[in-house]
């Protein structure tokens, strides 16, 4: 059993897959948690962006790689500039604290993770030791007293977390991707210090491959690509919980958030069909009125802002609202200059109860006692309409609320949430698909090995 297959059957039977799984989707209600969750994220979108930067063919990382060719010499010629990758990268990579992990919902990465930056730390702190001292680590320099020694410890230390972070699930998802391109850099320093021959460098090269390949493929569980697959189906889960809440609950605020997800501005409608009855003032004579319509539409703007590349949905606001309320025989009582912009097709359509009409109410807004002033339409429709919009009409209240504009938002804001996951996702994705490009070239020149004899010694 090699080194890498023990490590497997480690990692398999340990406690880290026995972790607590994080919900992808913050509950209603939390906006204070999702704004910190966008801070951090938006933090590590530029940290992964710095990392890519600094990795790629033009001046960075990659270039240095693009002219390794398996010969010592050459190795040697770059080992200062990959030294010095080296250094920048792992800075970065140490601004990904456990809040950025906790964000993302990858704390099963989170300790093997910090296992594998400590030990490049180490790695590096001999690198700067050496430089303050003036010693040169390139393999051409027989006078590097112990460094050699202490070179291969902790290369050897960094090569088993490594592997471990490698082997684990979580270990090709997107945050252990910020890694991937300076764990080969370490790689190429140890061959151009000589403590690591061409031929384990295309072993190093092949897994690291394969490593990459496993990020980048959407069917592999926890991988880069399959994250941003996630997000995309958590944003559509939240738009579709918010339809179905709002269809068997009546919630205010998710039929705002589902109408207002799908474009701006976006109206918000109910068609309440109603009748009302008043009485004379000893209880008999009483009448009907007849049945009524009233159309009622809330129109809802929101602003698209670009947030490290995902496309937030904030700032819900009621600019207007438009009306149609109908006679008894189908005319028109009074409309809004821009009813004829309602697709009342989307309209939501609600049967009032009979409505009991306030005899006194009656007297106070005809000014009269007269029977036949109070039976009069002119006097009975703005009563029956006003509590249409201030009494039984409940949705419209509620949809008409500072409250549901709110809670309407909090629902957007786990929609941005899951835009931000696939932004970074997305950047740790192009990532790893351009560092594995320069591996693949770079593995063209070195040694053909055989992955199935590719045992460290």
């Amino acid at each position: 059993m090699d080194r890498r297959e023990f490590i497997r059957n480690l990692i398999a039977s340990t406690a880290v897959s026995g972790l607590a799984s994080v919900p992808l989707v913050p509950a209603l209600g939390t906006r204070p948690a999702q704004a910190q969750y966008v801070e951090v994220i938006v933090a590590a979108i530029g940290v992964i962006k710095t990392i890519a930067d600094a990795s790629r063919g033009d001046g960075g990382l990659g270039a240095s790689l693009s002219t390794l060719n398996g010969k010592l010499d050459v190795a040697i010629r770059q080992l200062a500039a990959i030294q010095k990758s080296i250094e920048y990268v792992v800075t970065e990579i140490a601004k990904l604290r456990k809040d950025i992990f906790d964000a993302l919902g990858e704390q099963a990465a989170y300790v093997i993770h910090n296992e594998v930056v400590t030990a490049i730390q180490r790695i590096q702190d001999l690198m700067v030791e050496a430089k303050t001292r003036g010693v040169s680590l390139a393999a051409d320099n027989l006078n590097r007293g112990d460094f050699v020694d202490r070179l291969k410890a902790r290369y050897e230390n960094f090569d088993i977390a490594r592997d471990k972070l490698v082997n684990l699930p979580e270990g090709r998802s997107t945050l252990p991707s910020s890694v991937c391109s300076i764990c080969f850099a370490i790689d190429c320093a140890a061959f151009g210090w000589g403590i690591i021959t061409d031929v384990q460098l295309s072993i190093e090269a092949n897994h690291h491959v394969n490593w990459l390949n496993r990020m980048s493929d959407p069917a592999q569980q926890h991988s880069v690509a399959e994250a941003i697959r996630i997000a995309g189906v958590n944003e559509a889960k939240i738009i579709s919980d918010a339809k179905e809440r709002f269809e068997k609950e009546g919630d205010a605020a998710s039929y705002i958030a589902y109408k207002v997800y799908s474009g701006s501005p976006a109206d918000v409608c109910v068609i309440y069909n109603m009748d009302a009855e008043s009485y004379a003032q000893d209880g008999r004579g009483w009448m009907r009125t007849g049945v009524t319509k009233s159309i009622l539409a809330a129109r809802f703007t929101r602003d698209v802002v670009d947030k490290s590349g995902a496309a937030f949905l904030e700032n819900i606001k009621d600019v207007d609202h438009i009306y149609h309320h109908l006679n008894p025989d189908g005319t028109t009582w009074l409309a809004h200059p821009k009813i004829g912009e309602i697709d009342q097709s989307k309209c939501v359509r609600q049967d009032l109860p009979l409505y009991g009409i306030d005899y006194n109410h009656l007297v106070r807004v005809a000014r009269s006692t007269n029977p036949s002033d109070l039976r009069s339409w002119k006097v009975l429709a703005p009563v029956v309409f006003q509590n249409v919009r201030t009494g039984s009409g409940t949705l419209w209240k509620e949809v008409t609320s500072i409250k549901a504009w709110k809670d309407a938002q909090l629902i957007l804001d786990q929609v941005n949430l899951q835009r931000l996951k696939r932004a970074y996702a997305t950047a740790c994705l192009s990532h790893v698909v351009e560092h594995l490009s320069q591996v693949r070239r770079m593995k063209q020149t070195l040694p053909a090995v055989d992955l199935t004899d590719a045992v460290r010694q």
